[in-house]
């Protein structure tokens, strides 16, 4: 028996890097999972390539409609969820004197608020059930003044992860 055996698993940013290896452990370990990401054609061919025990699902973490109906239809595909991975996040260059607004602020809508919306859409189903685990993303930190918006990142992610 496998660790994840009967566990459903949603994984945000499924398509590629951390998110697609964890996938693949996941289901190596028996889980079905639930990939979501912005890219449906690196969506189709993360699914190609895993197999019957993934469903890729096109939506954007940081839109809170976009992630109900992801997780809508991974617990209409597969009856249930268990873990929520919100594992999707982009890094760009944000020195401080240096960044447009615009870049800063996107930054943080994927990484902050796309965990918010992952959480928030997934909640419920986790409550009806009165089971569920919640995992984030939060590499090492470090990359001071030239990815500002990376490490506030950071830092709003630890006081999120402290209220749940």
């Amino acid at each position: 028996m496998e660790k994840l055996d009967g566990k459903v698993a949603l994984i945000t940013g499924g398509n590629s890097g951390i998110g697609m290896s964890t996938a693949k452990l996941f289901i190596a370990e028996g889980a079905k999972v639930a990939i979501t990401g912005r890219n449906q054609t690196s969506l189709n061919a993360v699914s190609k390539e895993l197999g019957s025990n993934i469903l890729a699902i096109q939506a954007d973490a940081a839109e809170l409609e976009s992630m109900e109906k992801a997780v809508s239809k991974a617990v209409a595909v597969f009856g249930k969820l268990d873990v929520v991975f919100a594992n999707a996040e982009i890094s760009s260059p944000t020195p401080l004197g240096g960044t447009d607004l615009s870049v800063f602020e996107e930054v943080l809508k994927i990484n902050v608020t796309g965990v918010f919306c992952t959480v928030q859409a997934a909640l419920p189903y986790l409550k009806d059930r009165g089971f569920g685990h919640i995992k984030r993303i939060n590499p090492c930190n470090g990359w001071g003044p030239q990815r500002s918006a990376y490490e506030q990142r950071s830092h709003q992610q630890h006081g999120k992860s402290v209220c749940l």
